[in-house]
C-alpha cells in the first residue's frame, strides 16, 4: 500500500503534535522535528486546521496544538 508524502507528512505533524500535548510548537519546530520544509507544514497544517484536528495560536508564543 502506497501512502503519498503529503499523508506521510501530515501524520508526523500529528505525531510530533501529540507527543507534546498542550503545547503549542512553531513552524519552525516541527520542521526540524519531521524533516519538512516550514513552508510545506503551514500549507499542511491549514488542512489539518481546516479538518479539525489541529488548532493555531497567533503571537510570540504561538504556534499549532493538537485538538
Amino acid at each position: 500500500m502506497k501512502i503519498s508524502s503529503k499523508a506521510r507528512y501530515g501524520l508526523k505533524l500529528c505525531y510530533a503534535l501529540a507527543e507534546n500535548y498542550g503545547k503549542c510548537l512553531s513552524v519552525t519546530a516541527l520542521a526540524a522535528e519531521t524533516g519538512a520544509t516550514a513552508a510545506y507544514l503551514e500549507q499542511l497544517a491549514m488542512l489539518l486546521k481546516k479538518g479539525g484536528l489541529i488548532g493555531s495560536e497567533r503571537g510570540a508564543q504561538g504556534g499549532y496544538y493538537l485538538l
